[in-house]
């Protein structure tokens, strides 16, 4: 057996988020049924990490289910890691150029034109590597679509979505469309639907378990366990 996926997300009390997840992790196992696939959070629900870690013994990647290298990621996750020799942690989701690609499809679907602008709507943070993240996913974005990509956070950070929004629609020239840098729905994306524009896109996971998603977890975690391998 490989070593267990434990698959890592903040967590959050919204249960329409913990379907999200749970779908997701059961697509994961599908497409690799030579390890284990375990769900585990940092915040909010029962299952954290620690003690899914504790629970579920033997090597295992922690692939974090997160789109930066925030908090989470650089303390909770790594301090809980530290104190087991047998678990490697992956890198962040993002920001990655297949994120940025099925952002723009979801763009597209909605009726994105080239007169119209784009905001990028991710979660503001503490960390500046953080928010460099960010603003390097929303770059691959601009590369990808061929056209300038304003950024609007979340949660107190940075530059406040709604009026980023406010202040593009103010122009009036071409509709505001706000690609949505959020894995689930939840707290964060009810927010974002609270923009006065009908041109919301969905979070990263909400139809579905999207094959690049699938296959940027999987490839996370087989560079850490590949990486392992070596070392061994």
């Amino acid at each position: 057996m490989e070593p267990n996926l434990v698959l890592c997300s903040h967590g959050t009390a919204d249960q329409r988020g913990q379907e999200v997840i749970r779908r997701f992790a059961s697509a994961l196992q599908n497409k690799l049924p030579s390890a284990r696939v375990i769900r585990a959070v940092v915040d909010v629900e029962a299952h954290q990490l620690n003690d899914v870690l504790g629970q579920n013994p033997g090597p295992s990647v922690v692939v974090p289910l997160l789109l930066s290298s925030g908090y989470h990621v650089n303390h909770d996750i790594a301090t809980i890691a530290a104190r087991r020799p047998d678990v490697t942690v992956a890198k962040p989701l993002g920001p990655n150029i297949a994120l940025a690609r099925q952002a723009a499809n979801q763009l597209h679907d909605r009726g994105l034109t080239p007169n119209d602008h784009v905001v990028f709507a991710a979660s503001g943070s503490s960390q500046a590597r953080a928010m460099h993240d960010v603003s390097q996913a929303a770059l691959y974005l601009s590369n990808v679509l061929g056209e300038s990509v304003h950024i609007g956070h979340l949660g107190g950070h940075g530059r406040e979505l709604h009026d980023v929004v406010r202040n593009l629609q103010a122009l009036e020239s071409g509709n505001v469309f706000v690609s949505t840098y959020l894995l689930a729905p939840g707290y964060f994306y009810d927010q974002v639907l609270r923009c006065e524009t009908d041109f919301v896109t969905d979070p990263l996971l909400t139809a579905s378990a999207p094959a690049g998603l699938l296959d940027l977890v999987l490839a996370r975690y087989r560079a850490c366990f590949s990486a392992g391998q070596e070392a061994a």
